[in-house]
Order: C-alpha cells, then structure tokens, then sequence
C-alpha cells in the first residue's frame, strides 16, 4: 500500500473530525511512522464558512494526501556535465557562466522576506501540490542586476547564457518542474524609453530584447514556471506580459 493510502486510512481510522491547518506530530495507531514528520490539514475545497462551522467532518470530504520530502541538507546543486556543455564559456566572448542558485523542492533553507518570500512560497507549494504530475521540482534563482555587465555588448550574451541554461534543464527531464524566479526584474525588462536615457542605450535594448525572446521560447515548455519580483511595476516593458501564456499580478501592502 502507498504511503498517501496509509496515511489517509490511518485518518479516517483515528479521527471524525479535524479542522483546516491542523498538525499531527504525534501518529500513534500509525503502522509505520519512522519516515513521516507531520501530518497537516493544508486546504479545503468547500462552500462551507469554516469560522462558523470549523470542523471537518472526514466521512463527508476526499482526501487527497500529497507526500513529499524536504531538501536542505544536501550540497548545492550545479548543471549537469549536458547543461555546462551548452552554455559553455566560448574563448572569445569573455562572458561568464550564469550565477544561478538551484535548489531542490521542496526545501527547508527557502528564507527571505517580502516579494522574495511569497515567489519561494508559491514554488514550494506548487512542488508539493504537483508532486502527482512533476515528481522533481527545482527553482533556478537570477538576480535581473547580475546580468547586467559593465562591458558594452555582452548583457543580453549574459541574458542568452542564463534562458539556455534553463533550456537544457527542461530538455534533460520532462517530468520535472521548472520554477525560474527572477528577482527585480526591473533591471532587465526596463522600458524602452527608460533605457533610451541611459549611456548606452543600445546594450540596454540589447538586454531587453534577449529576455523578451527567451521567455517566449520557454512556452514551448509545459513544465516551466517564471517568477518575478519588482518594486517598479510601471517601468517594466509591456513586451514582456505578451510573451508569457498566462500572466497573473501579485501585489503587496507594506
């Protein structure tokens, strides 16, 4: 029997009643529990109002039990010898392998605040609640500013290395999930008029338009997430939205 089955046998076995968010630490009556941590209520998908009527009532609800395990403890991951081979540093560009920080998901070393903290949530739950159908998830951060070079020419090589990184991890495996959060996007996808003004105006467009084409060849891609941050909404280029197959804006109150 699979651990979801155990696991939900061992509910309706134990208990009538639970309510939304509640923790099970101590699995006594559990067959086996030297591999489970916890047990959590996580939603409910109800027309009930729970704050008049908080109890769940088991007999009456399906379960779905999602299993997964928490990453951490390992060593950073780094691209396969496949992923290193295609962005490989040509002699003659001068341009560095992208700095990303891959991590396996779901993962307890996930930290931050704000916009960064919700963009790591959501892909935690989305490694979880999707375990089903992507049974390896894994979020490739960029900071949007560490593409950025001082060198005329090379941003959007910089932008180019970074999306083909991700390609070749979405082609090693299908059945994984790919979340890419890119954090204050701002910094790449400037508007054009904002980067009309700079010094170097043409790099800058360069840059932009090396993003907006790489997002739009990841939606070939069913199994591929972007996420983004930015304190500067109105200054992201509008291309950008047009690209993605479906956009959904987030905003927080301070």
């Amino acid at each position: 029997m699979k651990l979801a089955d155990q696991v939900e046998n061992w509910l309706r076995k134990t208990y009538a009643t639970v309510k939304l968010k509640q923790t099970f630490l101590c699995l006594d009556g559990f067959h086996d529990s030297r591999d489970i941590k916890f047990i959590t209520v996580a939603d409910l998908t109800t027309n009930t109002d729970l704050e008049s009527n908080p109890d769940i009532h088991l007999s009456e609800v399906d379960i779905n039990v999602d299993v997964f395990e928490l990453h951490g403890d390992e060593e950073p991951i780094e691209p396969s010898q496949a992923t290193r081979t295609r962005i490989a540093q040509d002699a003659n560009d001068g341009i560095p392998r992208p700095q990303a920080k891959i991590m396996n998901l779901p993962n307890k070393n996930l930290h931050g605040n704000g916009k960064t903290s919700l963009c790591r949530a959501l892909a935690q739950q989305l490694s979880i609640r999707l375990c089903k159908t992507f049974p390896l998830c894994k979020l490739a951060e960029f900071d949007a500013h560490s593409m950025l070079s001082q060198y005329f020419g090379e941003s959007g090589k910089a932008v180019n290395k970074s999306f083909a990184m991700i390609e070749s991890m979405l082609d090693e495996d299908e059945n994984a999930l790919i979340c890419v959060f890119v954090d204050e996007i701002e910094g790449l996808a400037g508007k054009r008029q904002y980067s009309g003004s700079s010094n170097e105006p043409q790099d800058s467009l360069r840059a932009v338009n090396a993003l907006l084409i790489a997002i739009d060849r990841l939606r070939r891609w069913p199994n591929v997430i972007v996420l983004c941050t930015s304190n500067l909404v109105k200054a992201v280029v509008r291309n950008s939205n047009d690209c993605s197959a479906h956009e959904i804006h987030i905003s927080i109150v301070a």
